[in-house]
C-alpha cells in the first residue's frame, strides 16, 4: 500500500448550482475525488485528533469545491505530481 499523499477536509461549501450551503463529508469527498484507500488521511479542523502528529506540508489538501469539478481538479493534481 502506498503512503497517503492527500488530506481530505470535510466541511460546508456553497453550491454553485443551488447557491445553498451543504456539508460534504469524508466519504463523499473520497468518492468525488476518486481516491482509493491508502491515498488519503482525514484532516477535520473541527476534530484535531484526526491530524494530531501530522505535518501540514506532507500532504496535498483537498476540500469541497464550489464549482464541483472534482474530476478535473484531481486530474490536474495527479498530472502535476507525475512531472
Amino acid at each position: 500500500m502506498s503512503e497517503a499523499r492527500f488530506a481530505v477536509h470535510p466541511e460546508e461549501v456553497s453550491s454553485k448550482s443551488d447557491r445553498q450551503r451543504h456539508y460534504v463529508g469524508v466519504l463523499a469527498l473520497v468518492r468525488l475525488y476518486g481516491l482509493r484507500a491508502g491515498e488519503y488521511v482525514v484532516w477535520d479542523d473541527q476534530r484535531p485528533d484526526t491530524h494530531l502528529g501530522r505535518r501540514w506540508n506532507d500532504y496535498l489538501h483537498l476540500y469541497p469545491l464550489y464549482e464541483g469539478n472534482y474530476a478535473e481538479h484531481i486530474a490536474a493534481i495527479r498530472s502535476a505530481i507525475r512531472t
